[in-house]
């Protein structure tokens, strides 16, 4: 049996590899390591209970067993199993989030995400081309796209599923996958115009 603590030493991934009492051992204890470190990173989250903690747990279980394999020991198991659990509890907060966000209210810019749902704004690295490409996405996304356009890379930028981005906008997938390629492309072009090459556009924005 793992001790409780659950010490430096212990080999994660041959535990949960194992069969019988052992590996129930390793997954009741990693649950609970779990659900503490996501009632922790989550403690700020008011829509947050301890049952979800505990669903989140068990949903990044099933994840991290499949993942095994990827599992490199450039970290502790323990911190990398952590971030899969968070990313984990976001994406189902993300999608219960946005489950009664409108297309109006996405459109008229009004929704306050909380922070954990919005993608953190580049690092200023002073480099004055990424300052003026960052200037220039602004007016590309302003001024070349429409407002379903617009809605829609807003919202997969911000993590909503195509299906649901579909419901949203009350579009069939494909139109949707069409409706964001076309956002895609029509901010290319407004950069392109703006001066910058593909080499400058090709990381960020893929086709």
């Amino acid at each position: 049996m793992i001790a409780a603590d659950t010490p430096a030493e212990t080999d994660w991934p041959a535990v949960l590899r194992a069969e019988g009492r052992v590996r129930d051992d390793a997954l009741r204890q990693l649950s609970a390591l779990l659900q503490r470190r996501l009632r922790a990173a989550l403690r700020h989250q008011t829509n947050v209970a301890a049952a979800d903690c505990e669903d989140f747990a068990q949903e990044a279980l099933l994840r991290i067993l499949a993942r095994l394999d990827q599992f490199q020991n450039r970290s502790r198991f323990e911190t990398w199993a952590s971030a899969i659990a968070l990313n984990t509890a976001f994406a189902r907060l993300r999608r219960k989030y946005w489950q009664n966000i409108s297309l109006d209210a996405l459109v008229a810019e009004s929704v306050s995400l909380p922070a954990a749902f919005v993608a953190p704004a580049p690092a200023d690295d002073g480099d004055p081309t990424h300052t003026a490409m960052v200037a220039a996405l602004g007016r590309a996304i302003a001024e070349n796209l429409t407002d379903r356009q617009r809605a829609g890379l807003d919202a997969e930028l911000r993590g909503l599923p195509v299906d649901q981005i579909a419901t949203l906008l009350g579009a069939k997938r494909n139109a949707v996958y069409k409706l964001l390629h076309d956002a895609r492309r029509a901010i290319k072009r407004r950069l392109t115009d703006d001066g910058f090459s593909v080499t400058d556009l090709q990381n960020s924005f893929p086709t």
